[in-house]
């Protein structure tokens, strides 16, 4: 997920002191806009100093930010909790700082809830899978190797993967492990779903614009819990060949 850093009332962190004492760089702002995800506390942190002549520091940045939203999804469920259910948890304990970034979206900020959200959703099982444009490793979307190698591949800059779920399932979204030849590609998604069979689904469940995906960066689309046992994914890459390492549902 990226992350942006806000200051202690919950604003876009806009500065702050050095990152490292007697550095000369200035710290910029935090990265907004619809590429962030979650936000935290990045502005004029203490924490413990290796190298310097004391033993704290104070220092500004989105890299004290990131640790502590995957420091709450590290806290979710067992080890064998999926990186997509641990997004899912991220995404739906967040709240509203009352500020907005320059683009005019709500500042979302990260925190950890307990139980209180309820069970998460539990992984659901891909039990077969077909596309209109390659077969080429199309199971290994659903093995749960999200680095051997054996990457699906368009062969182009559109793709499609439909996907069997075995029985009528509640789907509230789905999580791409990209695979690219380029950074910060654009790539926009629509994801469909119905009964009628695995290779004609045509319902639109909804689409997605995902602005900076690169290799092996995942993609979470959030969906609104359709009803469906059959999910067709479709891609259109801007700059890059459409590939894909893992899929979960």
């Amino acid at each position: 997920m990226l992350v942006g850093a806000i200051q202690l009332n919950g604003s876009r962190m806009t500065g702050g002191t050095n990152p490292f004492p007697g550095s000369t760089v200035a710290v910029d702002g935090s990265n907004y806009g619809n590429c962030v995800e979650a936000w935290a506390p990045g502005h004029e942190i203490t924490s413990l100093d290796p190298v310097g002549p004391s033993l704290t520091r104070i220092s500004t940045g989105t890299s004290y930010s990131a640790p502590i939203v995957a420091s709450i999804a590290s806290r979710v469920g067992a080890t064998t909790t999926r990186p997509i259910q641990r997004e899912w948890y991220i995404r739906n304990s967040r709240v509203n700082t009352g500020y907005t970034d320059p683009t005019g979206l709500p500042i979302m900020k990260a925190q950890y809830v307990g139980t209180s959200l309820g069970t998460i959703p539990k992984i659901l099982p891909i039990i077969n899978g077909w596309s209109m444009t390659s077969f080429t490793n199309l199971t290994a979307l659903w093995d749960g190797l999200y680095t051997s190698g054996a990457n699906w591949n368009a062969g182009a800059n559109w793709g499609s993967v439909s996907l069997d779920l075995g029985s009528i399932k509640t789907v509230r979204g789905v999580r791409l492990t990209m695979r690219s030849s380029s950074t910060d590609t654009s790539i926009d998604f629509a994801v469909l779903g119905d009964n009628s069979g695995l290779t004609t689904v045509s319902t639109v469940l909804g689409y997605h614009n995902e602005p900076y995906a690169s290799d092996l960066a995942p993609v979470y689309i959030p969906l609104s819990g359709a009803n469906v046992r059959y999910l067709r994914i479709d891609g259109n890459a801007y700059g890059s060949w459409l590939s894909y390492s893992e899929i979960e549902v």
